[in-house]
């Protein structure tokens, strides 16, 4: 991702808490206070470590003995003795006030400020650190004011991180870096760089936290993204440098600060070794804080593996991993609450155990629940004795999220032991989370706390309540660039209004629904922006994201649409058409911006640069058609040539007044996606039986435009399809006596910003063709042979002369790249085994040796001159995942990463010998037509050639193909 300087940052993104704030609560992911304590203390060598006899007893002359004071205000810190070690560090200022010897003062009241902070006393904490700031400035330069000012804008940056300000907390640490690479500090300069790289993650920058702290190290390695593209064993090699070094605190932070970062960015298996040398650190050391501070962080490893799982569909979850690792992770959290000598440590550890319990009811047994009823009470008593600290804040929230997701869905339906708590009682834990956020002067905190009182009067359906409190945390963070944060109470205060707006409406108060009704879609259009503005963030790397996406991103997009649809048809049923566009116009590109969304994060890559083109210049014959799929109905806004923006709502055919919902759609597309897909019963029979489903589709999609189409003279009608309607090719739709693809063109698109439309012409048809018939990673993947690939590719070698082929042995990974490299090709041809999924790292194909993941496609096909992408991309034999409802987004997803203006492929794997066929017919239309016939008119006739041939007519033979992108 591409990151400006930081005093400009715009996107700003916890991936844990911007993506699914409470989500990302419950985690508590962070290690807070993790800096060294040996490079925080200042000890300047003017004050040499003298070792009195009487360090662990009060010193009563302290003023006439102030290396004694300071050294036995090190000893009370190291003892975990704070208000002891404030008090001597505040006599040892004192002491050296009176010498006025300000730079050892100047080290004091640094000391002391950082003590301040473990105690809880903010203002206090601030009020020392500035003093000794302005008394640094004032002193002349000297290596030795240097050193003491360099560790006292590090304590500075803890400080402003601690207070929820770690944008400013990595300007201090960078002017600090610069001072330790002036005196030549490599440990100190080095563990600066770590705090820097936690301010990062908290910032929800995690490339740039990774790169900073590989940085630090001088690794010959850029970018967590590059790490975690290599072997393991190649991957631990380059992290050697760090692995050798001498057990410390420091190491120990470099090890965890990466560890944690790998997984967040998925790379678990190489995050879980890490995190375990982490904890050998640890030990060797005799650390019980940073020992359970590394199994906090192993236990979210290990639910990181089982959250993995969970995305996956139900038919390819492993049950032993999501028991085992479930296991693994409580047992880890259970450990390190019990090890920690931190309060705030042992109740992160508590309540990721509590969470995790609440979310693994399906594969736990009953044992394990009465474990979170005995937790409950522990968590509670912990949280009322916090002191005033980020942590104990989030924690807090984190409690009464639970708490209120709990009420929601009721505890006896969760088979919880527990007694929840009155409203009362989380309005209590809330308020009590605001009132110390504000006095930590972290307004970002205190946003949430108030944001979440919101969530709570919003569940108790208290309108003005929650609306009153949802303004309240906008207004706390108005003038931040906390996009994360603004986009979920614009949300937030969206829903509320629109909620207001349906009981006006029930009253009989039209005006008064109206105006709610506005105020809902600005709110709701807020929030889009905010989430548009962090798109490239949003795709920032947590196993979770997948799961937080359409928890917590997704549904703001399709509410925004509802709203937008809801206004239009108001405005349409009034006579407003022209006044309806605005509406429409705002949903159509509400929906293209969600695709966008899912493709990243499909990814986990901000990937797509968009370019967006007007309809009208894309193709005056094309008409776009897109399906929105809402809960309770199906919506279709059209773009006729030259027309404008159309709406309708398709309805049952044996009730016109009943819309199509989204469960009726999706059981129906199930169903015809099954029958069409049965290739053991290519029969008339097999085909009379769906056809009826082919017809209720095209009845819901087409229908209400035939006449349109026709008068607009469209001759390619272009898909941005939704959901489910992803899985299925329009091709198939029946009007009772013709295939859609009889009488028109038919290309599909994520989004009309991807296109950036050009003709294929004649001298663009030289061709790289690849494949294999029966390679060995087909028998290591339990695959059938494909004997049909051989003709396949002789055929179009045969009809595209200019081409270079790379069959069975010779087709491998390093053989394509080295090809592509020397001669780039606009047309790229594979016929192999290969499968799209919703999950990239399960999207692949198959080369002679292995799999090539959708994420290699990149590097593999991409020319280095830009200017020269893949005109066409052929992927022949692929198919996607039977039962996943979103494996087309892998397709889809293909077609973007690989840089190709437009991809071909099947739906589902289809007939060897029919693809043979097809496949001549394609690129025989492609090649006679001297650059006349776009490729979605020869898709289309090489689709009838089949579909007229009494061998072929079975839509299982020529059906799932389809083009993906520039149809031109």
């Amino acid at each position: 991702m591409a990151r400006k300087q930081m005093g400009k940052i715009q996107k700003i993104l916890d991936i844990l808490a911007g993506i699914a704030l409470f989500a990302a609560i419950k985690r508590l992911y962070g290690r807070h206070g993790s800096i060294a304590l040996a490079v925080l203390f200042i000890i300047s060598t003017a004050v040499p470590p003298i070792l009195s006899a009487t360090a662990q007893i009060p010193i009563i002359q302290a003023q006439q003995n102030t290396p004694q004071l300071v050294q036995q205000a090190k000893n009370f810190y190291r003892q975990r003795q704070f208000e002891g070690a404030a008090n001597i560090w505040q006599q040892a200022a004192a002491a050296f006030a009176a010498k006025s010897d300000s730079l050892n003062q100047a080290m004091a009241l640094s000391n002391l400020s950082l003590t301040y902070q473990q105690l809880g006393e903010w203002q206090q904490a601030k009020t020392a650190i500035g003093k000794s700031i302005n008394l640094l400035q004032k002193l002349a330069n000297s290596s030795e004011k240097q050193r003491i000012f360099a560790q006292s804008l590090d304590i500075q940056g803890r400080l402003q991180r601690a207070s929820g300000d770690s944008e400013t907390a990595i300007e201090t640490w960078q002017k600090a870096a610069e001072i330790y690479t002036q005196i030549g500090n490599k440990d100190a300069a080095i563990q600066n760089r770590i705090n820097q790289s936690q301010a990062l993650q908290d910032l929800g920058l995690y490339p740039r936290a990774c790169k900073t702290l590989l940085n630090a190290f001088a690794l010959d390695i850029q970018d967590c993204k590059i790490l975690t593209e290599l072997p393991p064993e190649t991957a631990s090699k380059k992290l050697e440098i760090i692995a050798n070094r001498p057990d410390s605190l420091l190491k120990f932070d470099a090890m965890y600060g990466l560890g944690e970062i790998l997984r967040v960015i998925g790379n678990l298996q190489l995050s879980q070794n890490i995190l375990e040398s982490s904890l050998t650190v640890a030990r060797n050391l005799r650390s019980p804080l940073e020992e359970s501070t590394a199994m906090l962080g192993l236990g979210n490893t290990a639910r990181a593996f089982v959250e993995r799982q969970i995305l996956l569909p139900p038919q390819d979850q492993d049950t032993t991993i999501l028991i085992l690792k479930t296991q693994e992770a409580l047992n880890f959290y259970r450990e390190a609450a019990q090890l920690s000598p931190s309060p705030t440590a042992q109740l992160q550890a508590q309540l990721n155990q509590l969470s995790l319990l609440l979310e693994s009811q399906p594969w736990i047994g009953d044992g394990e629940l009465t474990k979170a009823g005995d937790l409950w009470p522990s968590i509670q008593a912990k949280i009322n004795n916090l002191p005033a600290s980020r942590g104990g804040i989030y924690a807090q929230i984190n409690l009464a999220q639970n708490y209120i997701k709990l009420s929601k869905r009721g505890a006896t339906a969760a088979r919880l032991p527990l007694q929840l708590p009155t409203a009362s009682e989380i309005n209590k834990i809330l308020t009590k989370a605001a009132e110390q956020a504000r006095t930590l002067g972290d307004k970002k905190a205190e946003a949430y706390a108030v944001g979440s009182l919101g969530t709570l009067y919003e569940s108790s359906k208290l309108w003005k309540l929650a609306e009153n409190l949802t303004y309240r945390a906008l207004s706390l963070v108005s003038s931040s660039k906390a996009a994360d944060v603004t986009y979920q109470y614009f949300w937030q205060l969206g829903r509320i209004h629109k909620a207001q707006a349906d009981i006006e409406k029930s009253l009989g108060n039209t005006d008064k629904a109206e105006k709610y009704i506005e105020t809902a879609v600005a709110a709701y259009t807020n929030a889009f922006e905010n989430l548009r503005s962090l798109r490239s963030d949003l795709v920032a790397l947590n196993p979770e994201v997948q799961f937080s996406f359409r928890d917590s991103v997704e549904p703001v997009y399709r509410q925004l649409v509802a709203l937008n649809l809801q206004v239009a048809k108001s405005l349409i049923g009034k006579g407003k058409i022209d006044d309806s566009q605005k509406s429409l116009k705002q949903a159509r590109d509400v929906i293209e911006s969600l695709q966008i969304a899912e493709l990243n994060n499909f990814f986990q890559d901000a990937c797509i640069d968009v370019k967006t083109q007007q309809i009208d210049q894309v193709d005056r014959t094309a008409a776009i058609i897109y399906p929105i799929i809402l809960e309770q109905q199906l919506e279709v806004i059209v773009r006729l040539p030259g027309g404008k923006l159309l709406l309708y709502t398709p309805t049952n055919a044996d009730n016109n007044s009943q819309a199509v919902t989204q469960q009726e759609l999706e059981n129906t597309l199930i169903e015809l996606r099954s029958g069409e897909k049965n290739a053991s019963i290519q029969s008339t029979a097999s085909r009379n039986n769906f056809l009826p489903l082919t017809q209720k589709v095209y009845n819901w999609l087409i229908r209400p435009i035939e006449t349109g189409l026709q008068e607009s003279q469209a001759k390619i009608l272009v898909f941005v399809l939704d959901g489910e309607l992803r899985n299925i090719p329009m091709a198939v739709l029946h009007d009772g006596s013709q295939y859609l693809v009889e009488k028109y063109a038919i290309a599909l698109t994520p989004g009309l910003q991807l296109l950036n439309p050009q003709p294929l012409s004649q001298a663009q048809l030289r061709a790289l063709i690849a494949g294999a018939a029966n390679a060995p990673s087909f028998q290591a993947n339990n695959l059938n042979p494909l004997p049909g690939v051989e003709r396949e590719l002789n055929d179009i070698a045969e009809t595209l002369p200019n081409n270079d082929k790379r069959e069975n042995e010779n087709f491998t990974k390093a053989n394509l790249q080295a090809t592509i490299n020397r001669v780039p090709f606009p047309v790229v041809h594979i016929a192999t085994h290969g499968q799209f999924s919703s999950n990239a790292e399960r999207t692949f194909i198959l080369d002679w040796n292995g799999q090539i993941n959708v994420k290699d496609l990149d590097g593999l096909l991409r020319v280095t001159d830009r200017k020269r992408p893949i005109e066409l991309l052929v992927l022949s034999a692929c198919e996607t995942v039977a039962g996943d409802s979103r494996a087309a987004l892998g397709l889809a997803g293909v077609a973007v990463r690989a840089g190709a203006r437009s991809t071909l492929a099947t739906l589902w794997q289809v007939s060897d010998e029919s693809t043979a066929v097809f496949m001549s017919e394609f690129y025989s239309e492609l090649a006679k037509s001297q650059g006349q016939v776009n490729k979605a008119e020869a898709l289309r006739r090489a689709q009838v050639k089949l579909l007229k041939d009494s061998k072929y007519q079975h839509p299982y033979f020529w059906a799932p193909y389809v083009l993906v992108g520039n149809w031109k």
